[in-house]
């Protein structure tokens, strides 16, 4: 005869999401890195393009001469994203992406070097030195997913570190020297609409763990304004402009628990137990701002605060093992 404790385990075991067919939404956290520079991928093709003019004083009067002008370089990117994602895992093991956000790393940009000569007039170098910054989401912080595709615009990116510094040669000497500091006054170059790529696929499970491997491909067109200047007294306008073309390539893995039990918080062995109860009691009434939720014990409310919703979750599962 079986016990009213025994009933109650096989009624929750009942209800619990383990029918075939089923999904089960996950906040999933991974660090991306950049992959090493191949052709085509993570090198950015650099333009900076001057245009304006500069009066030059002859025995005819003054003239003024266009100082329209490009150059280009290469550039090799290197670093790493910090992604969360809201994934939708299935009994077969796929994995669907329905929300992602970047929350910080670092990408860093090698140094490249522009020079525009205008023969007798001399000439404008523009050098960009240690630049780095770092990808965030735009408002309310999450961006959607469909399929594998994402909008690039949901997403932005912010230089807060290196230097760019133009300064003039022969008569242009001192009429545009600038040292930009981006320590200081970061910058957020403005993105093209774009569609990149986010791929995640099953690898392996090792005991109760399921591995997969993260793709992200992101298409790069940004442009930025670095200069617009002018002096009607000393004769001169000038506006320099810079863009950045390219593709970014990271990879990375996670591993997330195959039980289907929300309060299996500590261990991974698909039961809940006094670890389990630690992991909550050491996030007990925390909560966050940051998407998608990164409180692994706000198991019920999705509120992403620790709380009695959460509790009761665990408590339903209590000392359940995966038999």
């Amino acid at each position: 005869m079986k016990t009213g404790k025994s009933f109650f385990r096989m009624m929750l075991l009942c209800i619990l999401p383990v029918a075939a067919g089923t999904t089960e939404a996950k906040n999933v956290f991974v660090t991306l890195d950049i992959s090493p520079p191949e052709q085509n991928i993570n090198t950015f093709d650099a333009t900076i393009s001057t245009s304006g003019y500069v009066t030059v004083s002859t025995i005819f009067g003054d003239i003024q001469v266009d100082i329209g002008n490009s150059d280009s370089d290469s550039a090799t990117v290197s670093g790493y994203f910090n992604a969360g994602m809201i994934i939708d895992f299935d009994d077969t093991k796929n994995a669907a992406v329905g929300s992602l956000a970047f929350n910080g790393g670092e990408v860093a940009m090698s140094d490249t070097e522009f020079v525009f000569d205008y023969g007798a007039l001399g000439g404008i170098t523009v050098t960009n030195s240690d630049i780095a910054g770092y990808p965030g989401t735009f408002m309310p912080g999450l961006g959607t997913v469909t399929g594998t595709a994402f909008e690039v615009s949901e997403h932005y990116a912010v230089v807060n570190q290196g230097t760019t510094t133009i300064y003039g040669t022969g008569l242009a000497s001192g009429m545009f020297d600038q040292n930009m500091d981006y320590g200081t006054e970061p910058s957020s170059p403005t993105t093209v609409d774009a569609q990149g790529s986010l791929t995640v696929s099953y690898d392996y499970t090792i005991g109760n763990l399921d591995y997969y491997h993260v793709e992200l491909i992101i298409p790069i067109d940004m442009s930025q304004t670095m200069l617009t200047q002018a002096d009607e007294e000393e004769g001169y306008e000038v506006q320099i402009d810079m863009t950045v073309v390219g593709t970014i390539k990271a990879e990375g893995s996670f591993s997330v628990n195959s039980c289907k039990y929300k309060g299996d918080l500590a261990d991974n062995d698909c039961e809940v137990g006094i670890n389990d109860l630690q992991v909550m009691t050491n996030q007990w009434l925390e909560s966050s701002d940051m998407l998608p939720c990164p409180l692994a014990a706000d198991l019920g409310g999705n509120d992403c605060v620790v709380n009695l919703a959460d509790f009761a979750v665990l408590a339903s599962e209590w000392m359940v093992n995966k038999e």
